[in-house]
């Protein structure tokens, strides 16, 4: 007897994205390396802000591509694009030691985020092209599972891959995994996109039960871009209170930066985890607010911690009810509006994620000079907890189907 093993055409998709974000990630931490140490500090952040220039380019641009090719194809494109880019940049570049090549590195920066411009609205729209009813959460989940995941293991294995393969490796790496991750999406699209699996009166449903199905985009879903620009914003000084806590009060020891570290990473890991495995189908916009306020009630208690490991667990508890909170946000966002208002609902969601983090560390920046950091995330701290329990009053009024 012949036993036929056949992949799930979800998971040839996740599997793709999985080796194409983790090269991504080992790349980006390689060329910080090079660049902080060989032109300085001042052009890693030059280096960030050319990598957000195009997702506020193409903002306007992005849902329109996705509306007219389809979700799965930019993904496909996208990763398509990368490859080559990149396939180019290993040719290009072995080093990053004179002025030129570090101009070389900031246009590819800049080309292959024009692509993650398209990319990011894209990947989060493709659940309602291949899945159906609670399966799209799930998918969902996975996909944000497979982000966070790669951002905790994207550093440590790019400091490993970059000793042995140096930076022409990374970028022959990030090729080929951009071009796998292109043909498992096509794998996916000769499968999945046939029109006899398609039915065009249940191909919009993708929740139940469904609440003011069939609208654009609502007043509830413009309130909760607001709440999620909000979470964005008030969180971002968390990332430099973790390194100043352990610089100043945990012994100053690189592990009491990667405890903590982990702890968060960790924690958003799992929250895409548990709602790959278990789904919340009913009262989301409820159990989302739950969440928000967790996320609220972590980030002060955090605030006030004096022992490493308590730091380290309070830090998993935020970044759980961070991952919890962002998959159900964005299931509402999927669920919610008609389908062709989904991709601009994402873009406003690329939007809000690419800007929030230069905004925000601007701010903090700037309130230094009168405040420490301690005291800025305090404040930001309580702000985001009055903001997540005054969010109940807009999703009452305008989502009372969801509570």
């Amino acid at each position: 007897m012949r036993i036929k093993f056949r992949a799930s055409p979800n998971w040839i998709l996740l599997i793709g994205q999985l080796l194409a974000q983790l090269s991504d990630r080992m790349l980006s931490i390689g060329l910080i390396w090079i660049i902080s140490k060989n032109f300085g500090d001042t052009w890693v952040t030059w280096y960030l802000v050319i990598g957000g220039i195009p997702h506020l380019l193409f903002f306007a641009l992005n849902a329109k591509i996705i509306q007219i090719f389809g979700a799965l194809n930019v993904v496909i494109a996208s990763d398509w694009i990368r490859s080559i880019i990149y396939g180019i940049a290993s040719m290009l570049l072995t080093g990053i030691a004179q002025p030129s090549e570090l101009y070389q590195v900031m246009a590819i920066i800049f080309a292959s985020n024009s692509m993650a411009a398209f990319f990011n609205p894209a990947i989060f729209s493709l659940p309602l092209e291949i899945a159906r009813g609670v399966q799209i959460q799930k998918l969902t989940a996975k996909l944000s599972a497979i982000g966070s995941l790669t951002s905790v293991l994207g550093p440590i294995a790019g400091i490993f891959c970059f000793q042995i393969l140096g930076l022409r490796g990374l970028f022959i790496l990030a090729s080929i995994f951009y071009l796998t991750s292109g043909f498992c999406g096509w794998l996916l699209r000769s499968r999945i996109l046939k029109p006899e699996l398609v039915n065009p009166e249940t191909s919009h449903i993708v929740q139940e039960p469904p609440a003011k199905k069939n609208v654009g985009i609502s007043p509830l879903i413009y309130s909760m871009l607001v709440v999620f620009l909000l979470m964005n914003l008030l969180t971002i000084p968390l990332q430099i209170l973790v390194p100043s806590m352990a610089r100043n009060l945990f012994s100053g020891s690189f592990n009491a930066l990667a405890t903590m570290e982990g702890g968060l990473g960790f924690g958003i890991s799992a929250g895409g985890i548990l709602l790959s495995i278990f789904t919340i189908s009913k009262r989301t916009l409820f159990f989302t607010w739950l969440f928000l306020v967790g996320v609220a009630l972590t980030f002060l208690a955090f605030q006030y911690s004096l022992n490493l490991w308590l730091a380290a667990i309070l830090l998993g508890l935020l970044g759980l009810f961070v991952g919890l909170a962002n998959i159900l946000i964005l299931n509402i966002f999927q669920s919610q509006p008609r389908p062709e208002f989904v991709p601009q609902i994402m873009s406003y969601v690329n939007l809000i994620s690419s800007a929030a983090v230069p905004i925000s560390l601007i701010l903090a920046g700037a309130l230094q000079a009168t405040f420490t950091i301690s005291e800025i995330c305090k404040i930001s701290a309580y702000a985001l907890t009055s903001v997540c329990l005054l969010s109940w009053l807009p999703f009452q009024k305008w989502g009372k189907e969801l509570l």
